[in-house]
């Protein structure tokens, strides 16, 4: 990592920050100057009465089954899911003022009882208890290998956000879930002596993708792309998905991949319902994409006139595209960038191929993307390992299937 300069606010940054975007992939890094502050009003239940407190206060339960609410919680930010929801939480509750003058709940808890809030929030818990198991697995070493890296000038250590990994705290607490974390209490993934990452996502399409190819470098070679079947399951391995014309092939098809539920028989339904997101399609008109790009870049483009894939992983997963307009193109770059700035809420993933339909002037008139999989793809294909186990795998063997090379191990607990 190379520092290339300092700007005084992150509005300046970014305006900075596109020169480094072709042969790079530079990130903003927050530094704090001077911490929050801010003044909160706390009201008693009838409104009745008030106090005054200066930047925050802690509520500590008087038992260990108590359970804190906080109303309005903001989930999903900028995916089609966003939404303000009721939450309950356990462990002690602290409220501060955050950098941008708003309110911050922070909560102080143990591994074991955070984990029972992350995987009902990040796989439904009416999968398989096998993929359940796993699930808890990997949300643990995500925990252990990326502790007090993902928010160094934050006071806290994980966000609840996908950022980090989903918290719902015991909103949706189920007994399923809750077995799975009890059943592989302290067990994380291995490698090299160190917990591994293990990174996730909804449904990778039939196709994992390398980690470098969505964040920066370097590479994990047990987060390397690949097919998502059995080894005896006939798969269209002659095809290179990173190749625009074999990538138009593969998202037409509808091969026997672990997260094609289609292509299993007797599956719990929630497992069925997954195959919405196997393979998916999105219709624009050429006016409307052309809005939502003036939108999400704030550059006004003129007429939208083609998007150009210029690069794509081994999954097929777009890396860098160009908008073509008569007035301005647009390079993009990254997954989750070129997600965005097509969509108003994300689109499912960066698998996709672009369809322009033209009029008798040879103009565009739609865009229509057929796309593939939920999510950055990545590691464990949540699906994938919830119909791995419908069909009789263990925990092990889900795991040995999305991290090669890592081991299982139990490094706390009894």
């Amino acid at each position: 990592r190379v520092l290339v300069g300092r700007w005084a606010t992150e509005r300046e940054a970014r305006q900075n920050i596109d020169e480094f975007r072709d042969d790079f992939a530079p990130r903003i890094i927050r530094q704090i100057v001077r911490p929050a502050t801010g003044t909160i009003e706390l009201f008693n239940e009838d409104f009745t009465d008030s106090r005054m407190i200066e930047d925050g206060f802690r509520i500590v339960p008087r038992t260990d089954t108590s359970l804190v609410n906080l109303r309005n919680v903001r989930e999903g930010t900028g995916f089609h899911w966003e939404r303000e929801v009721d939450r309950t939480y356990p462990g002690t509750i602290e409220i501060r003022v955050d950098h941008r003058g708003l309110l911050m709940s922070l909560v102080e808890l143990p591994i074991e009882l955070y984990l029972k809030g992350v995987v009902p929030a990040e796989m439904p818990a009416s999968f398989p208890v096998e993929a359940l198991k796993a699930q808890a697995i990997a949300a643990r070493s995500e925990v252990l290998s990326k502790i007090g890296l993902k928010h160094p000038n934050d006071p806290f250590d994980l966000c609840a956000h996908v950022h980090c990994q989903a918290y719902s705290g015991s909103t949706h607490y189920d007994d399923r879930a809750s077995a799975a974390v009890d059943a592989t209490r302290g067990q994380v993934l291995m490698l090299g002596g160190r917990v591994a990452e293990a990174v996730y996502s909804s449904c990778c399409g039939g196709h994992t993708e390398d980690k470098v190819n969505v964040w920066n470098p370097p590479g994990s070679p047990h987060l390397m792309g690949g097919w998502d079947a059995d080894p005896g399951t006939e798969m269209p391995d002659t095809l290179d998905l990173s190749n625009e014309l074999d990538f138009e092939k593969w998202i037409a098809m509808k091969p026997a991949a672990w997260c094609n539920p289609e292509a299993h028989e007797g599956l719990p339904e929630i497992l069925n319902q997954a195959e919405r997101n196997f393979r998916w399609e999105v219709v624009y008109s050429r006016r409307e994409l052309e809005d939502i790009i003036r939108r999400k870049s704030g550059e006004d483009i003129g007429n939208l006139v083609d998007i150009v894939p210029l690069q794509r992983g081994n999954s097929g997963r777009l890396m860098e595209i160009e908008i073509l307009g008569t007035l301005k193109n647009l390079r993009v770059q990254r997954e989750l960038n070129i997600r965005n700035i097509l969509s108003l809420k994300y689109l499912k993933s960066a698998a996709f191929s672009i369809e322009v339909e033209e009029g008798a002037d040879g103009r565009p008139i739609n865009f229509i993307l057929h796309g593939g999989g939920w999510g950055h793809g990545v590691g464990m294909c949540q699906v994938g390992a919830g119909v791995m186990a419908a069909e009789g795998n263990n925990y092990k063997a889900i795991l040995k299937h999305y991290y090669p090379g890592t081991t299982v191990e139990k490094v706390y607990g009894d």
